[in-house]
């Protein structure tokens, strides 16, 4: 069974790297297409047009690479703050059943989302602890 965390890493960075290659290839194609146009209409010389046109793509090239790094540390950091999340919730779930002590405290510091589960789990212990006492 795949981790969460893992499974959106992944497919975050697979996603926004076909989509660059994609972009890419589609940019590469139409502008050599209408460059090859241009030359054939007008008196470019084609051997110069052509240079230029490997420039500006190798250009582009390396900013979309750049932007890939870039994309590719703010989903690593985002995956760091859900695992973060997740092991605390974890913990706090695995010292409340191994231990049977109510007492643990659980600390979400990035996602609402996890704060809100811990509420949640946090009452539904009020509750088990209340039901122990009874017993």
């Amino acid at each position: 069974m795949k981790k969460l965390k893992d499974d959106i890493f992944t497919r975050l960075l697979l996603t926004f790297t076909a989509v660059i290659i994609f972009i890419l290839g589609g940019i590469f194609f139409i502008f050599k297409y209408f460059l090859q146009e241009l030359v054939s209409k007008t008196s470019i010389d084609s051997i110069l047009a052509m240079d230029e046109f490997y420039a500006i793509m190798a250009i582009v090239a390396l900013l979309s690479f750049s932007l890939l790094v870039l994309v590719y540390i703010i989903i690593r950091n985002i995956r760091k703050r859900v695992s973060e999340d997740v092991e605390s919730l974890s913990k706090y779930l695995h010292y409340i059943s191994v231990n049977k002590k109510y007492d643990e405290k659980v600390e979400i510091k990035h996602y609402f989302e996890f704060l809100q589960i811990s509420v949640l789990l946090k009452n539904l212990i009020k509750r088990l602890r209340a039901k122990s006492k009874k017993k």
